[in-house]
């Protein structure tokens, strides 16, 4: 979860592309610009976009490392 944070407060998919798998890369960058903009728009974390973004990568990086993340 810090290289997705890092990833959104810097606004570049680089920090987070290494722990996702490579078939997804274009989908994480494409949520972490929209979850960028919105952000800058609205100023809330809330936002679903936002929270996509993460769900996203949290499911992705259990995928990937075979773990649940969300739960533990």
């Amino acid at each position: 979860m810090i290289a997705a944070q890092k990833s959104f407060e810097t606004g570049n998919a680089s920090h987070i592309l290494v722990l996702v798998p490579e078939e997804s890369g274009n989908t994480v960058r494409n949520l972490l610009e929209k979850a960028c903009c919105q952000y800058r728009i609205r100023k809330d974390s809330r936002d679903p976009a936002i929270v996509s973004y993460f769900k996203t990568v949290i499911r992705l990086c259990s995928t990937c490392t075979g773990t649940d993340r969300e739960n533990g």
